[in-house]
């Protein structure tokens, strides 16, 4: 199998995104990279732009000294791990991108347009949106969010988490869980948001 989650967070966070922001048009043309020269493989490189943040009643909250892991489902922090990514890596060939780890692989076509690369997803969701980046050098962002709110009383509490391709800001997590303002976050709800970038680059 895999490393730890990466096979199956990869399966999941782009089809689910695929739904969640709409595929791309079957018309788009792809803009094909400068660079001609292939097979390119990618591997990880480092893990950037950490930033975690959270509000509750109505009023945003350091997070100094917090622990993130608190704070998420233990198979969702393993997910963000870098360390499901030290052995990954991306083969791009003319119109097929592998990717792998040291024990399996998958393969799907891909397009490079506009600095963005698409996978295909399947016939039906068609492609969607990976990474941002070139033959270069790839940046695979995840933007983690969740709402937890507990009932008058504190009898019940219940938490939503989700996953994106993309870095969130405040406005995008609100829209998230379709919230006005954060005065619309209740005295004894929390808003959190986890953002982080993985940086891939060419052997």
């Amino acid at each position: 199998m895999w490393n730890s989650n990466f096979y199956q967070f990869f399966i999941l966070i782009v089809t689910f995104g695929c739904i969640a922001s709409a595929c791309n048009d079957d018309d788009d043309q792809p803009n094909p990279p400068a660079q001609q020269s292939y097979p390119v493989t990618f591997r990880y490189h480092e893990t950037t732009d950490k930033e975690f943040r959270m509000w509750t009643a109505g009023a945003e909250v350091s997070t100094v000294g917090l622990n993130l892991e608190d704070f998420m489902e233990p198979e969702d922090y393993l997910s963000l791990h870098e360390s499901n990514y030290l052995n990954a890596e991306f083969t791009l060939t003319t119109d097929t991108i592998i990717i792998s780890d040291e024990t399996s692989s998958e393969s799907r076509a891909y397009y490079f347009k506009n600095d963005s690369l698409y996978l295909e997803i399947n016939d039906f969701f068609g492609y969607n949106f990976f990474a941002t980046g070139d033959l270069n050098g790839l940046v695979y962002a995840q933007g983690y969010v969740g709402y937890c709110w507990t009932s008058q009383g504190g009898q019940f509490s219940s938490c939503n988490m989700q996953l994106r391709l993309y870095s969130h800001d405040l406005e995008s997590a609100l829209e998230e869980f379709n919230l006005n303002s954060v005065s619309d976050i209740g005295e004894s709800d929390t808003l959190l948001i986890f953002n982080q970038k993985h940086i891939f680059k060419p052997l």
